[in-house]
């Protein structure tokens, strides 16, 4: 099975990660993107509106504030101001580093690669964390790293950063309430214990 194709499904299990970003295909060997997109394995959607400034370490998400053509090359470019230091001056951003594009389920579940995921999805409880969410709370949380960072090691978007954390911050927070409502019911006289009703979201 093509590496690249296990890759993508993986993917698919995580939430909020099918989309494929230009700078990510960069790597990839030659001609592998063209052939994900004739084969309908990756469609091309709408630019990104900004990406990861790679001129220096701060790695800021910046979007090019004009549209212009480089006179030396011909070659439309994307112009911006570094937002940490203006006095840089407006610098270049190649826009085919905006293109991105969405991975198809459906394709992949035609190509058997999803259907026993599909079953575990069923299983699994509602308030359980997922990788992909469990990974930005440690990064934010944890490693007291800025939500650009965890995105840039997440190799996603700020705001599919911002995402994660909410998902994970509210089934942090179903689990505590689940938590603490147990421990009210072991408390209780052996006779009450069973008169006491959790409710679903506290499940």
């Amino acid at each position: 099975m093509d590496k690249f194709l296990e890759q993508l499904a993986d993917r698919l299990r995580t939430y909020d990660s099918e989309i494929v970003t230009a700078d990510e295909t960069a790597d990839w060997p030659e001609g592998k993107l063209d052939e994900l997109v004739s084969e309908g394995i990756l469609n091309e959607i709408q630019h990104a509106s900004g990406v990861v400034c790679d001129q220096c370490e701060e790695n800021c998400f910046i979007e090019p504030a004009d549209i212009r053509t480089n006179p030396d090359t011909g070659k439309t470019i994307g112009v911006f101001v570094c937002p940490r230091n203006p006095d840089i001056g407006r610098m270049e951003i190649n826009l085919d580093r905006l293109r991105q594009w969405r991975i198809n389920k459906d394709k992949l579940q035609q190509l058997g690669l999803l259907k026993k995921e599909a079953k575990r999805q069923k299983r699994r409880i509602s308030s359980e964390l997922t990788e992909r969410e469990r990974e930005a709370f440690t990064l934010v949380h944890v490693q007291n790293k800025t939500q650009r960072q965890a995105a840039i090691e997440m190799r996603c978007k700020p705001q599919n950063v911002s995402q994660l954390l909410k998902k994970a911050e509210e089934k942090i927070k179903a689990q505590t309430s689940r938590s603490i409502s147990s421990k009210k019911v072991q408390k209780l006289p052996e006779d009450r214990r069973g008169q006491v009703h959790l409710s679903d979201d506290q499940l």
